[in-house]
This record gives C-alpha cells, structure tokens and sequence, in this order.
C-alpha cells in the first residue's frame, strides 16, 4: 500500500503507515500474540515432562489403571524397541520424531495464533 503510487498521503495516515511503520495497536496485538503463544508453548512443555495420563493394564485378567508420565512412558517406549542389527538407528529415528511432532506442535500453535492476513476492503480477509 506504502509503494503504490496512486495511494493519496490521507488513505495512508487512516490505515496508519505513513512514515511505513505499523499502528500502535498491530504492533501491541503482536507482542500480546507472542506472549500468548510462549505461555502455551511452555504449558504444552511442561506438561509434556511433568503430566500424566492414565495407562489401562490387563494384569492376571483383570484391568489396572495406573498413572504414568508422558515422559517415561516414551522413554519405555524407546527403550524397548525391536532388536535388529543397528537398532540405535531406530531408537536415534524414535526420538527424532518424538522431536519433530513436539516442534510442529509448537510451531502449530504460533501459526495459530498468527494474524489472519489483511483484510480487503469489503471486510474479508485476504487469503492470497
């Protein structure tokens, strides 16, 4: 909108970039994002070292449930593993994932809460 030259200087002040920076209120909702998403992002960390969830176990015919962490139910999980030859690749592809789907998760969450994109003039976001 700052490079178009048929953009009179008055449209400019209304959307509030004349001198190319951004309004006070889009810069403020964007530190309120941030913050937001930081606060969840370390929620969903903490609660993914410290949480549990409830395990059900068929013991001897009859169930059990048991509370186990997030965290050692997946270190179990990678250390039990099938035995192959090189089997520390499969365990070194385990954590790998584990870590993928933690930080797409967490960068989910940051596009998630990111802005929607500009809106057009008749109100409705511009998807392009």
């Amino acid at each position: 909108m700052i490079d178009d030259p048929d953009v009179s200087r008055a449209e400019l002040e209304i959307a509030g970039t004349v001198d190319g920076t951004e309004p006070a209120a889009a810069s403020k909702g964007d530190r309120t994002r941030l913050v937001i998403w930081g606060v969840v992002s370390l929620a969903f960390v903490a609660y993914l070292a410290f949480g549990t969830v409830g395990a059900r176990i068929w013991r001897f015919g009859q169930l059990h449930v048991e509370s186990k962490s997030i965290l050692r139910t997946w270190q179990i999980q990678g250390q039990n593993l099938p035995d192959v030859a090189n089997g520390w690749m499969l365990q070194v592809l385990f954590y790998a994932s584990l870590l993928v789907f933690v930080g797409c998760v967490i960068l989910g969450m940051r596009y998630l809460l990111a802005e929607s994109g500009e809106e057009a003039p008749d109100g409705v976001p511009d998807r392009s």
